[in-house]
């Protein structure tokens, strides 16, 4: 069973085909099926489409960013994904951007975890 901790797994955020980013997700909270880590964007990433929440403003209207995909050697996760941006206000900062993942369900989120541990 997987517990909270220093766990990281390595994956990849998709906008329909195009990768937009990478992230190693921790296991922020177990119960409620949370993962979160720092946005490592690529070239194609554009906080204006990508981020609901840019410098503290929910600029989305919504929680999740509804068109963003997550995937680990090809499997795609059934998750909802927030990315926050604070990259203007923190420029020199490599945490201002940040990614947190809701899993679907508690299984998925052990599922994503406990090949995790199989990597580490």
């Amino acid at each position: 069973m997987v517990t909270y901790g220093e766990l990281k797994r390595e994956a990849t955020i998709h906008d329909g085909a195009t990768l937009v980013g990478t992230v190693a997700l921790g296991n922020a909270d177990p119960s409620m099926g949370v993962a979160m880590g720092v946005f490592n964007p690529t070239g194609l990433y554009d906080p204006a489409l990508h981020a609901n929440d840019r410098g503290g403003d929910d600029v989305r209207g919504y929680p999740f960013v509804r068109d963003l995909t997550l995937r680990t050697e090809g499997e795609l996760w059934p998750v909802e994904i927030s990315l926050m941006d604070y990259s203007k206000h923190l420029p020199d900062d490599e945490r201002a951007r940040e990614v947190h993942v809701f899993f679907k369900t508690w299984q998925d989120w052990e599922r994503f975890f406990a090949r995790a541990e199989d990597e580490n």
